[in-house]
């Protein structure tokens, strides 16, 4: 286990992507607290690097709305769907990344913010040559937890689709 006292969730998966690299890992994945990933879901990344891939994003889905009353989950829904066009997708979240040890190194690692350090990583992977994948294939099960810690996170998202209505 490795605990840190960063507040900085880039910082925080930095430092265990460091640790896993230490360890000789080649490949890694990240998820969150609040989520949990399917049964197969390293085979699928791995089979998408076998495929070639530097970096797998996939998607998220709510496993539990009942926090949250009126149209939000409906409105969530549809916009979300909206955007996955068959099994690529515009979404990256860290709470459902994979990526080679080298296409991390290569691209500096996770950059040190307190929110989207999923998309820094994504874009810097990109910027060096790094071929990406995105897969709505296999989504990860996440909160709805209106009480993020990220800011700008996915819970500062729903409460801000919450407030549309």
């Amino acid at each position: 286990m490795l605990t840190i006292e960063e507040r900085n969730v880039g910082r925080a998966r930095a430092a265990g992507i460091a640790r896993a690299i230490g360890a000789g890992a080649l490949w890694l994945a990240t998820t969150d607290a609040d989520s949990r990933v399917p049964p197969h879901w390293l085979r699928w990344q791995l089979d998408h690097a076998r495929g070639g891939a530097d970096l797998v994003a996939g998607t998220v889905e709510v496993g539990d709305w009942s926090g949250w009353a009126g149209p939000l989950p409906s409105r969530y829904e549809r916009r979300y769907r909206g955007l996955v066009a068959g099994a690529r997708h515009g979404h990256i979240h860290g709470a459902n990344l994979g990526f080679s040890a080298f296409a991390y190194a290569a691209a500096g690692g996770f950059p040190e913010l307190r929110h989207d350090e999923d998309r820094g990583l994504v874009a810097r992977v990109r910027a060096t040559g790094g071929r990406v994948v995105t897969d709505a294939g296999c989504p990860v099960r996440t909160s709805a937890r209106p009480d993020g810690r990220a800011p700008n996170g996915f819970a500062a998202h729903l409460l801000a689709l919450a407030a549309e209505g």
